[in-house]
């Protein structure tokens, strides 16, 4: 199933259950693709599986191919018929189905995006969709809970202020944000003021994670926790929820505060691709 649901995420970060809390999984990935990024990494998967198995393009550093050859490969390509669209299309639908089963089969009934977007836009051109955009039905069972929380580029802002969140506030007269906090009913009575327009991110982050550890104390099933990629937004909060459930006793009980800081640093952050190095030079 995990193979399946490959394409179902952007960058084909799939569904991954990474803390066990009651029989339930709490599970991270990335976003929703949009059908071209769909297309793109099916093509090229395909493209790479036939050079590994020997395929009319695989060829060594000096054997380069023919002008004729590529011409060819550009008429095939420019002249697909409707059947091949549709088979296309019917790949890119398998592939969020797939997802959608893979998220069943775990029990992450409840999803937590971080984005502050309703799809990411880059260069003027959107690269990624999300469940709350989604037009479609496939995610209608889901309980969607929007907490859009500031990406990595904010966190400069942080450095310059020592590291204190108390004071911090995130801009959310941004045109590029445009979505809004919007929880289940059942969770919303974790706050009585709902205006976080005007929360300190340090007061931003506790809500949240109060709101998913309430899920996972009232509900029987898991939940997932995205942001765009999932190795900056994502990583933080299931390094919360790891540490908060750890620090009450109820997993991990082994482990010494040390190991604890050990594991989440190289599980939740790095083994899942957060580029420390990167982020340590820009400040972020």
């Amino acid at each position: 199933m995990f193979e399946d649901s490959m394409f179902g995420r952007s960058r084909c970060r799939i569904v991954f259950p990474c803390i066990l809390y009651k029989n339930r999984y709490v599970t991270r990935s990335s976003t929703l693709p949009l059908a071209w990024e769909i297309y793109g990494r099916m093509g090229l998967k395909e493209k790479s599986d036939q050079i590994k198995k020997g395929g009319p393009w695989s060829y060594d550093y000096f054997d380069i191919p023919s002008l004729g050859s590529i011409l060819d490969f550009a008429k095939s390509a420019a002249t697909a018929t409707v059947k091949s669209v549709k088979v296309a299309w019917n790949a890119v639908e398998k592939a969020k189905k797939a997802d959608v089963a893979l998220l069943l089969k775990l029990r992450s009934t409840a999803i937590f995006d971080l984005m502050v977007e309703k799809g990411k836009v880059k260069y003027y051109l959107t690269c990624s969709s999300s469940e709350k955009q989604d037009g479609e039905t496939l995610y209608k069972d889901f309980n969607i809970n929007q907490v859009p929380y500031p990406g990595c580029e904010f966190f400069t802002e942080f450095k310059r202020r020592g590291h204190h969140a108390e004071k911090l506030y995130f801009d959310w007269e941004n045109p590029v944000v445009d979505s809004t906090v919007l929880l289940t009913s059942q969770l919303r009575d974790i706050q009585r003021d709902w205006t976080y327009q005007i929360w300190p991110l340090s007061h931003l982050t506790k809500v949240y994670l109060m709101a998913m550890l309430k899920h996972l104390l009232i509900s029987a099933d898991g939940l997932l926790v995205h942001c765009i990629s999932g190795w900056d937004r994502t990583p933080l909060f299931i390094s919360l929820l790891r540490i908060s459930l750890w620090a009450d006793g109820e997993i991990h009980q082994s482990l010494t505060p040390l190991q604890m800081l050990y594991f989440t640093v190289a599980y939740d952050w790095m083994l899942f691709g957060h580029n420390l190095k990167d982020r340590r030079y820009k400040g972020e």
